[in-house]
């Protein structure tokens, strides 16, 4: 299984390289990809969530929810509840 640790989005005429440690979360909305990353950038990628997730490290990103995945670092406080839900 290949596991990427760069991740290339589409800028206005080119593509830019992001490394996946730099990447806070990901929002799937209306069938587009927002990156956000750790420095406050965003991203546009049009790509499934279930795609990228597969591509990425399960140590350093998990699936908040059906429309979020989120950088192990970008968490502050999990807190358990039924079906390990983070707050």
């Amino acid at each position: 299984m290949f596991l990427c640790v760069i991740l290339l989005v589409k800028t206005h005429n080119s593509l830019k390289s992001i490394e996946t440690s730099q990447i806070a979360y990901i929002k799937a909305l209306d069938k587009l990809l927002y990156i956000y990353t750790f420095s406050g950038q965003v991203h546009i990628q049009d790509d499934s969530l279930e795609e990228l997730e597969a591509s990425l490290h399960p140590d350093h990103f998990f699936r908040i929810n059906r429309k979020y995945l989120a950088h192990i670092n970008a968490v502050a406080e999990p807190v358990s509840r039924r079906l390990r839900r983070l707050r």
